[in-house]
């Protein structure tokens, strides 16, 4: 028997890091602050297909709808930045699909927010 031992080589350069120092955590609490205020908008709507049933939900209880809009309307720009942060940390491996991307996800995002404006 013959052992062969194999040594990897990695041709390609380590990439530095995106975020450095305290930049990490500013982009989580970006990325969870954006979602947590989409789900309690999710939360706070009325979860009925029935567009008379909506409507009365909303007539019945308008601080409740108020909040979810505003949670909405509040989640927009953190979500403009957790994008943000997306194509930063895809653009090392692939620019120009992380930019196409970005560019879709915040004419997405602004057209949510002329919706809930």
């Amino acid at each position: 028997m013959s052992a062969i031992a194999v040594d990897p080589k990695y041709d390609s350069p380590i990439a530095p890091p995106v975020f450095v120092g305290a930049t990490p955590w500013l982009a989580a609490i970006v990325l969870i602050t954006g979602t947590l205020l989409q789900a309690i908008e999710f939360l706070l709507e009325a979860g009925s297909d029935d567009n008379a049933a909506r409507v009365a939900f909303w007539a019945a209880h308008p601080a409740q709808v108020g909040l979810s809009m505003a949670s909405g309307l509040l989640a927009v720009p953190f979500l403009l930045g957790g994008s943000a942060i997306l194509v930063a940390l895809t653009r090392a491996s692939s620019r120009h699909l992380s930019w196409v991307g970005g560019a879709f996800m915040a004419f997405g995002l602004v057209g949510l927010d002329a919706v809930h404006g």
